[in-house]
């Protein structure tokens, strides 16, 4: 099975539960002979972004692709804007048979569902702690 997996950071960066969850969901199902291609940013962290984002890098037998974020002072308050996913999510989306989401209230979660809803591709969604608390104590 072809899957993509969308995640606002992951490895190299070596902080968050997010981005090491999300690393061996994905290891594990290329162990279990998937395809795994994972869109991301080159967030690092607050200050520094990842090198040499340019291409394919094979992590574990992951495909990952890295997007230039726009800011990495927004990102230090969980908003990400890779831009130039748009037009990669347009061309290559009806490529997989399934896509993965990590968030819930992203910019990637958005276009992904757009995409996702035009060329007819299930995807799960994993809200790690986005959804908004609609409950309260009474």
């Amino acid at each position: 099975m072809k899957i993509l997996l969308i995640s606002s950071t992951f490895p190299p960066r070596k902080f968050g539960g997010i981005t090491a969850s999300s690393y061996i969901l994905a290891k594990n199902l290329v162990e279990r002979r998937h395809e795994v291609t994972v869109y991301t940013t080159d967030i690092n962290d607050r200050y520094s972004r990842i090198r040499d984002i340019k291409g394919v890098k094979n992590i574990d037998g992951i495909q990952v692709h890295y997007f230039k974020n726009i800011s990495n002072w927004l990102a230090s308050s969980r908003l990400y804007l890779p831009i130039g996913m748009i037009s990669v999510i347009k061309r290559e989306l009806d490529k997989f048979d399934i896509i993965h989401l990590n968030e819930f209230r992203s910019f990637q979660s958005i276009i992904v569902h757009r995409y996702a809803k035009k060329y007819s591709i299930p995807y799960v969604l994993q809200a790690r702690g986005s959804l908004p608390r609609i409950m309260t104590k009474q």
